[in-house]
């Protein structure tokens, strides 16, 4: 037996048994929260620039140029409020809303955005960097223009308050440790981090049948505050449990049915990590199930005299007449031994009347010889 991802090219060799799960695939941008302080401190000195520039725009003397300003802007809202133009307000507005839009977006938003930047795989997950190299051809993204690191769960911490990378790569089921884990890890002073989407998963599940497009539900992930904050989408892939082709089919249905029947309690155990699933038993299904599996999900199990009964049957008619056969010979050859017997006996019965009837020693000798 073994476990292994869907992405599996000896399939033939290893059918499928069960499978255990469904992994996603998570790029994470770490919350900029760690430079916030920075930033704000660099920012504010040019916002007071800005409102004094601001300001010499409005009359003379600088008291003048305050009120100027504020009447200003009480009568732009006031003819917003009442419907009317309000250029200047409106722009404002706009201005501050797309702000806010932009503050609130991925700071990689596509993974067109990922050349030039360093992205960490995280190790201890299904995560590896054939799958992220994967994803990066599908959008052309050239391989040497983005820097792929492994990355020990432990250090991210470290990593993202010195700026050793920029996106985290990570790979395991939605509501495992392996994810949420790595997301509390990426989130800083209380900002939760940013995911980069693979908008263009259904495209790569269609050139690669062993992945599936997903779209994981705002706050599947969980974290303070939940992430993601909306739904997004990734692609997935299947975790298996296989078997040898050449085990022994009635071994895998009693072990296909044992699991199938524990499922919940499979989960229950381990909470997050295990989601038992049966693989599509269709003929054109992408996996291959393992025969005895497929006999115990089709119902199609058989019992030893269902299997053996044939053999069984023809065989209580073949046995008598080899048995009487056998008898046969073996009466034969009782008889052949027993007809040798009588034949030695009456011999040496011959023998000794001879040796009666002998006349003296010589005739006796003769009948020694012989």
């Amino acid at each position: 037996l073994a476990i292994l991802p869907s992405q599996l090219d000896n399939a033939r060799d290893w059918p499928v048994v069960t499978i255990l799960r469904q992994n996603v695939m998570a790029l994470i941008v770490p919350a900029a929260g760690a430079t916030k302080v920075e930033e704000s401190a660099a920012t504010k000195p040019a916002k007071k620039t800005s409102a004094k520039g601001g300001k010499s725009k409005g009359g003379k003397s600088k008291n003048g140029e305050s009120k100027s300003g504020e009447s200003k802007s009480a009568k732009a809202g006031a003819k917003n409020a009442k419907g009317g133009k309000g250029t200047k307000s409106a722009k404002g507005d706009d201005s501050d809303s797309s702000e806010d839009s932009d503050s609130g977006d991925s700071k990689f938003g596509k993974v067109t955005d990922l050349s030039g930047k360093r992205v960490g795989v995280v190790s201890g997950n299904e995560a590896t960097t054939g799958l992220l190299e994967l994803v990066l051809s599908h959008y052309g993204v050239p391989r040497d223009k983005v820097t792929i690191s492994s990355i020990d769960p432990r250090d991210i911490p470290a990593a993202i308050k010195n700026h050793q990378v920029d996106v985290l790569f990570v790979a395991g089921a939605a509501t495992s440790p392996a994810i949420s884990s790595v997301i509390a890890a990426a989130t800083v002073n209380g900002a939760a981090p940013n995911f980069i989407e693979i908008d263009q998963a259904d495209g790569i599940a269609k050139r690669n049948p062993a992945f599936d497009s997903i779209d994981i539900d705002a706050g599947t992930f969980g974290g303070t505050p939940p992430t993601p904050d909306d739904s997004l989408k990734t692609l997935s892939f299947a975790q298996y449990l296989v078997a040898r082709k050449s085990d022994s089919d009635s071994v895998i249905a009693t072990l296909a049915k044992a699991i199938y029947s524990s499922r919940q309690a499979l989960a229950a155990a381990v909470p997050g990590e295990i989601k038992i699933e049966a693989p599509s038993t269709d003929k054109d299904a992408d996996v291959v199930v393992h025969s005895g599996a497929l006999a115990y999900l089709n119902d199609s199990q058989q019992s030893f005299f269902d299997k053996y009964g044939d053999e069984i049957f023809y065989g209580m008619l073949i046995f008598p007449v080899f048995g009487s056969a056998l008898a046969g010979m073996a009466s034969y050859l009782r008889r052949d031994t027993r007809t040798r017997r009588l034949r030695l006996l009456q011999r040496v019965l011959d023998l000794v009347r001879k040796a009666h009837a002998a006349q003296n020693l010589e005739a006796l000798e003769q009948l020694q010889v012989e």
